[in-house]
């Protein structure tokens, strides 16, 4: 896939959560950088496949190719729509969560959803979202519905 780099004039922040034991956060702990690769619904057994496998070997036996990223020693995942390269500002453990507090260094996007003055392509993002608790997780996805922001208090 052919990415987009979105420039970034300051860091922008993010807070991600974790269990703190698991692999995921370790690695940002050790590390103190990440990466967040967003996919779309048409890879999600790779996908699934990367995330029931845990340690290093997990992306080759999900035949997930990747690059490192510019910035970070980190993987960008090239079947992703929109990836992240991240460096930890801080974690707060609380209750056996690590919530990770990153500034975004570098957003790269697929270049079909940027247009060609270099905008994107909102109705098109369409990115998978991993909700879950305790009890269940679950994939989300939206639907094709999109309103302009001020469309609510216009009553449109």
């Amino acid at each position: 896939m052919d990415f987009y780099e979105i420039t970034i004039f300051e860091p922008l922040p993010i807070t991600i959560g974790l269990v703190a034991e698991n692999n995921a956060a370790k690695n940002i702990k050790k590390y103190k950088e990440f990466t967040i690769n967003i996919p779309y619904r048409d890879i999600l057994e790779k996908v699934e496949l990367a995330g029931f496998n845990s340690g290093e070997d997990k992306l080759e036996i999900a035949e997930i190719s990747y690059s490192i990223a510019k910035h970070i020693d980190a993987p960008i995942l090239d079947e992703c729509v929109l990836s992240l390269e991240c460096r930890v500002v801080s974690i707060i453990e609380y209750e056996g969560y690590a919530n990770i507090i990153g500034s975004i260094e570098r957003r790269v996007i697929s270049k079909e959803l940027v247009d060609a003055n270099g905008n994107l392509k909102y109705d098109e993002f369409n990115p998978v979202y991993f909700l879950g608790d305790d009890e269940k997780r679950k994939y989300r996805f939206l639907s094709d519905e999109s309103k302009e922001l001020g469309d609510y208090i216009k009553g449109k």
